[in-house]
């Protein structure tokens, strides 16, 4: 199966256009995304990200100075980084943020092959699409999301039974937050990707899986890419489980 990661599909160009046959086919037949309240957790604590390269992606506030996306969003058609510039939150769309690290993992970048735009991602690389961002200053008046704190396993259980949101800032409407509420997450591969149907299109790159537990919203994924428009119907979109990469998103962060 081909997987495209939205590198221009959703780390978007922002001079290139998304026609409506295309969303149409990136989604699962029917557009289930709706606006939410930036001025209420957690959709708050989204993020989008702009790069040097004028790309856009999503993200989400995980602590005060640290944002979590997919790795994809922060490489060039030449494997080389194409850093973050700017950072803007959901509920604090006025204020801009500069980060002055980044991280990825370095296991990614060989598994990326360059498609017209976009990137496609080998089944090697896909466990390894997160990148996390450092901010000069802290995010005042936002309130981060938790990191999901248990085992793959105990996430796989709670999936079965449970369905998550998903939220970020897609091509077609760039100035707004939009969120697939409920949507369904069919499999927690082991390989470390969730493979589910919420409704992305390119944009979204980075946008976090949300799961809501004990009156708590815990990031469990990141979205990492999703078929080509031909196989809409027959596969899902993959993202990064949060159990699979969480030590290495301690280590950066210095925990």
């Amino acid at each position: 199966m081909k997987m495209t990661a939205w590198a221009v599909l959703a780390g978007l160009l922002m001079c290139q256009p998304l026609w409506a046959d295309e969303q149409s086919q990136l989604l699962f037949g029917h557009d289930d995304r709706q606006a939410v309240s930036v001025t209420r957790t957690p959709w708050q604590a989204i993020a989008q990200i702009e790069t040097a390269g004028e790309n856009l992606c999503s993200g989400v506030l995980i602590a005060p100075q640290w944002v979590l996306s997919a790795g994809h969003c922060f490489v060039d058609a030449h494997h080389g980084q194409d850093p973050a510039i700017n950072v803007q939150f959901a509920g604090a769309r006025s204020q801009f943020y500069r980060p002055d690290h980044l991280y990825f993992p370095r296991e990614l970048i060989n598994g990326l092959k360059g498609d017209g735009d976009g990137f496609v991602i080998s089944a090697e690389a896909s466990p390894h699409d997160v990148a996390l961002i450092h901010l000069t200053k802290p995010v005042a008046h936002i309130a981060p999301l938790p990191l999901w704190r248990g085992s793959s396993e105990q996430l796989a259980a709670l999936l079965k039974q449970d369905k998550v949101s998903q939220a970020g800032y897609p091509a077609d409407h760039l100035d707004t937050l939009l969120a697939h509420q409920g949507c369904q997450v069919d499999k927690v591969n082991a390989d470390g990707t969730l493979a589910h149907r919420c409704d992305t299109l390119p944009g979204d790159s980075g946008s976090p899986l949300l799961l809501e537990e004990g009156g708590v919203w815990w990031v469990v994924g990141v979205q990492s890419s999703a078929p080509d428009a031909s196989e809409r119907q027959e596969a899902d979109n993959l993202a990064v489980a949060v159990p699979s990469v969480a030590r290495q998103l301690q280590r950066w962060m210095g925990g």
